[in-house]
C-alpha cells in the first residue's frame, strides 16, 4: 500500500492532537506507517466480517424460531388469538432485525468493501473519525 500525501497530513493532524511531533524524513517511519495501514485495514476486514457473520446467525435464529413458534402453547386461549400472538411476535422480531441488518449490517458490507477494493478510502475515514 502506497502512502500519499493525504494520508501523512491527516496523521500530521492526529498526532497534533495528542501533541506529537513526527519527522517524517526518517528512513523508518514510512515502513512502520505502512504496516500500521495494513494492520488498519485487516482490523477492518476482521471486524465487519464478524458484524455480517453475527447478522448471518440472528437471520437463522430467527428462522428456527419461526419454525418452532408453532408449537408454542398459549394456555386457554382460543386459535384466533393464538394465531394474532404469533403473527405480532413473529412481525415485530422480523422489522427489528431487518431494521438491525439495514443499519449495522449493510455499513459493514460497505466497509468491508471499502478495505479489500479501496483500502485508502477506509483509512482516510477512519482516521476522520479520530479527529471528529
Amino acid at each position: 500500500m502506497e502512502l500519499s500525501k493525504n494520508v501523512i497530513a491527516i496523521l500530521n493532524e492526529v498526532c497534533s492532537k495528542f501533541g506529537i511531533a513526527i519527522d517524517w524524513t526518517q528512513e523508518n517511519i514510512i515502513p512502520y506507517i505502512n504496516e500500521l495501514m495494513d494492520k488498519i485495514v485487516c482490523y477492518g476486514i476482521t471486524i465487519n466480517s464478524i458484524i455480517i457473520l453475527f447478522h448471518v446467525c440472528i437471520i437463522i435464529a430467527y428462522i428456527v424460531f419461526i419454525k418452532k413458534s408453532r408449537n408454542i402453547n398459549f394456555g386457554e386461549l382460543d386459535d384466533g388469538d393464538a394465531i394474532s400472538i404469533r403473527v405480532v411476535i413473529i412481525a415485530s422480531m422480523g422489522f427489528l432485525i431487518g431494521l438491525s441488518m439495514l443499519v449495522w449490517g449493510m455499513d459493514a458490507i460497505n466497509n468491508l468493501i471499502k478495505c479489500i477494493v479501496i483500502p485508502e478510502k477506509y483509512i482516510f475515514d477512519y482516521m476522520m473519525s479520530i479527529i471528529k
